[in-house]
């Protein structure tokens, strides 16, 4: 079994700690490899993205990988109730406000404005559009009169570099060991993917028969090595009508009806005939294609041939002949 490798990037020491705990009490920690990288969303341009499975970052640093990184799976640790609970009551223990800035757009913020009551203090909640956005942001809270602000890592550095009030939302064990297992469920599942799309391209290119999958507008999708030979090159993204225009008609009469049609003989030349059978493809009641599996029967007929002789070859004859029953 391979190993899956798992970069996490965290913006603070003390999350790479937590990080490091609940990675050692996973329970398939065997199988698993990580690295850890302590930097903020600026200086995401330092860590080395490669020789990675899958990507575990939080906030503006998971945002920003899913743009920069589509060819690797970014999972985010989400903020947790639990984790907005804790630092609104660090935030009134170390600076008593009465208005609280939340900055950010994690979904366990959202309705925090209704809950203000509870931790007898004002809470406004601010959405920067993006990572470039924060400082706009901050300062519309600034003239709302919000005397501390609360957010990621990002967010909190800014505020320092305003003289502003600010409290790091911290995350908890609990939102890495459900971020870890995603992670290790999303490169498992990915490798299965991978490995029946390889089997069916194996499959597929290893058949003696022609295979030909043909989309519901008539474009040839896949070809195999048979099909490929038999046409004299790579049909695929060509038309069906235009490079094996012999199959269109059963092809068009077996998307639109949704039944399949078998034994279809087709002289593709005079050397040549075709045994073809077509195949809907059908997606929750909607044709979306067909495959279409065809054999050369004349080279068929002439194996057959060639196995006759050579039993005749051997000396298998036949028990009785016809002046026996005679």
């Amino acid at each position: 079994i391979s190993m899956i490798n798992i970069l996490f990037i965290v913006p603070y020491p003390q999350l790479e700690q937590k990080v490091n705990t609940v990675f050692n009490q996973h329970p398939n920690r065997d199988m698993l490899t990580k690295q850890i990288s302590v930097v903020a969303a600026d200086d995401l341009w330092q860590v080395n993205l490669r020789n990675c499975d899958v990507i575990v970052a939080r906030g503006y640093t998971a945002r920003h990988l899913t743009i920069d990184c589509p060819s690797v799976p970014i999972i985010e640790i989400n903020i947790s109730g639990y984790d907005v609970i804790r630092s609104i009551q660090e935030c009134q223990r170390t600076f008593n406000p009465r208005r609280i800035a939340f900055v950010g757009a994690y979904h366990a913020l959202l309705g925090i404005e209704e809950f203000a009551s509870i931790f007898g203090c004002d809470i406004r909640l601010y959405v920067p559009k993006d990572h470039d956005d924060i400082e706009n942001t901050l300062a519309r809270s600034q003239q709302d009169n919000c005397d501390a602000v609360i957010g990621g890592y990002s967010v909190c550095r800014k505020a320092q570099e305003k003289k502003l009030n600010s409290i790091v939302i911290r995350t908890g064990e609990e939102a890495i060991s459900q971020a870890l297992n995603e992670a290790v469920r999303t490169v498992e599942v990915m490798r299965q993917e991978r490995l029946k799309a390889q089997m069916y391209q194996t499959i597929t290119q290893s058949a003696k028969d022609g295979i030909l999958y043909v989309d519901h507008h008539g474009i040839i999708c896949v070809c195999n090595r048979a099909a490929g030979i038999l046409q004299g090159g790579d049909p695929v993204g060509r038309p069906l009508s235009d490079t094996f225009s012999i199959l269109a008609p059963q092809f068009r009469e077996a998307l639109e009806s949704g039944r399949e049609i078998v034994g279809e003989l087709k002289k593709l030349s005079e050397e040549v005939t075709l045994s073809v059978d077509y195949t809907p493809v059908v997606v929750q009641d909607d044709p979306a294609g067909v495959v279409i599996s065809f054999q050369n029967i004349t080279h068929v007929q002439r194996l057959e041939g060639q196995i006759r002789k050579k039993l005749s070859d051997k000396g298998l004859r036949a028990k009785y002949n016809f002046s026996d029953i005679i």
